[in-house]
């Protein structure tokens, strides 16, 4: 008599429903907690961190079109990854960025100081959208940096040639975080650490298999 084995495996999303997944819960989670903590220092002073470079830096609407490419390029990396491993390093990553970031907008409140928007074009509009949804708080650093050039690190890991094309895109977003006045010059250096740390994190250390978050793969 053999005696029957009650064993049985986890059941396990394909691969590219759980890229899905992460995706979502990223843009979710980190929208979600931007908002919060936005609307909660709402109202209440916070540091100025202006340096002189910012009184050179121009105001431009236009850029405001690159500003919101940022939300395409958080995607980036699942095009290139090919193993759960891979996906959860990238989605560990993306946390310790969500994580970093908040704790400073939380402890640290600062604020932008932003310009009269006199233009009526469809660019200036959207600018003016931009600063009623999103109040002049949660600067430092930059969340749309750190997020850009995590996903830059990843892509350029993943795929060399698409990688150099996204460490430009990112780039490009940083400038535009100046260009239309939602960040101080600082926000832009303070965001590319942040992702550098959260790559180094995810990639170069085993914090993420100690956490238990690789599983068998």
């Amino acid at each position: 008599m053999f005696a029957k084995s009650n064993d049985r495996q986890p059941l396990e999303l394909p691969l590219w429903a759980t890229k899905i997944l992460i995706v979502a819960g990223i843009y979710v989670v980190s929208s979600t907690l931007y908002f919060l903590i936005n609307d909660f220092n709402a109202g209440k002073p916070g540091a100025l961190l202006g340096l002189p470079i910012d009184d050179i830096i121009p105001f431009r609407p236009n850029w405001i079109w690159p500003y919101y490419a940022y939300y395409p390029i958080l995607a980036l990396p699942i095009f290139f990854v090919k193993t759960r491993e891979e996906l959860y390093r990238g989605g560990f990553a993306y946390a310790v960025g969500c994580i970093v970031t908040s704790a400073f907008f939380l402890f640290w409140r600062t604020e932008m100081i932003r310009p009269e928007v006199t233009g009526f074009d469809v660019s200036s509009d959207l600018v003016r959208l931009t600063y009623c949804r999103d109040n002049p708080f949660n600067c430092f650093p930059s969340q749309h940096v750190t997020y850009s050039y995590i996903a830059a690190f990843i892509t350029l890991r993943l795929n060399k040639k698409f990688g150099v094309f996204a460490i430009i895109f990112a780039t490009i977003i940083a400038l535009s975080t100046l260009f239309v006045k939602q960040h101080w010059f600082v926000d832009f250096p303070s965001g590319v650490a942040v992702a550098g740390l959260a790559y180094f994190l995810a990639y170069k250390t085993n914090i993420v298999g100690k956490l238990g978050l690789l599983g068998n793969h």
